[in-house]
């Protein structure tokens, strides 16, 4: 109903447009949503915005499986609002879905730095060096891993993913911590 007043009043403001948009794209209207969207891209000109419009396209496009798309898109609004949180995380998923592990990591390190709590991301940070100390056997990822895993516990002691991931990686250096 606001949204349907707000779109009346100013059918070309992109915000209105964004709003509508992730409405449709909850409601899982994803050829309405991109419509949307691509039409707001094209009348945006502040980056916080243009970064929001780039960032609902990478989710759409993310959802369709389209992964090519979905990185350009959440790079572009990573490159218009270098602190949208919700963008550095899509961007990181696509570096994992790439296989670009290392870029993930200093993608999620951003995710980090902007929203220190963010658990999702902790874990993220402490699999993918848990990842790359069981390829490359460097203490050093190993160390890393259980450092992000340990701040996941803090934050929520009950994380089952994470008290198995930190498990895996102390039982071969303090199995009785392990346990």
């Amino acid at each position: 109903l606001y949204l349907s007043r707000a779109f009346k009043l100013q059918p070309t403001s992109a915000r209105v447009l964004n709003k509508i948009a992730s409405i449709y794209i909850t409601r899982n209207d994803l050829e309405t949503a991109l419509k949307l969207l691509k039409s707001a891209v094209k009348l945006v000109n502040l980056p916080t915005i243009k970064a929001e419009t780039y960032y609902l396209l990478g989710r759409i496009y993310h959802q369709k499986q389209d992964y090519e798309s979905a990185f350009e898109n959440y790079y572009s609004a990573k490159r218009n609002a270098p602190e949208l949180v919700p963008a550095l995380f899509g961007v990181g998923q696509m570096y994992i879905q790439k296989g670009e592990i290392k870029s993930a990591i200093k993608n999620f390190e951003s995710v980090i730095k902007n929203d220190p709590k963010n658990n999702e991301s902790l874990f993220i940070l402490g699999s993918l060096n848990a990842l790359l100390f069981r390829k490359e056997s460097k203490i050093e990822y190993r160390e890393i891993a259980i450092n992000y895993l340990q701040k996941v516990l803090k934050n929520n002691p009950s994380n089952e993913e994470a008290l198995i991931e930190l498990a895996q990686l102390l039982e071969l250096i303090d199995p009785s911590s392990a346990l």
